[in-house]
């Protein structure tokens, strides 16, 4: 009986996570994915997931050149 209600716990929280996973992938595809006449998505990306990527280039890079000035102002 222990068994069942812990099954039965488990499957439900597992059924919650998987359900809001895929929501979460849908979303984020459609954001930045282009999609073809039939409405699949391709393997490219659209004005905004390039936009995105590209902010997110420039951030990481922003924050590399920050790593290197500090790293090399601490040893002077």
């Amino acid at each position: 009986m222990v068994q069942n209600i812990i099954d039965t716990v488990v499957d439900t929280i597992s059924g919650l996570l998987e359900g809001i996973g895929s929501a979460v992938v849908s979303y984020f595809q459609s954001l930045v994915l282009e999609t073809d006449s039939a409405g699949a998505y391709t393997d490219a990306l659209n004005e905004f997931g390039i936009f995105v990527f590209v902010l997110l280039g420039i951030g990481a890079a922003f924050g590399l050149a920050t790593l290197i000035f500090n790293l090399v102002r601490n040893r002077a």
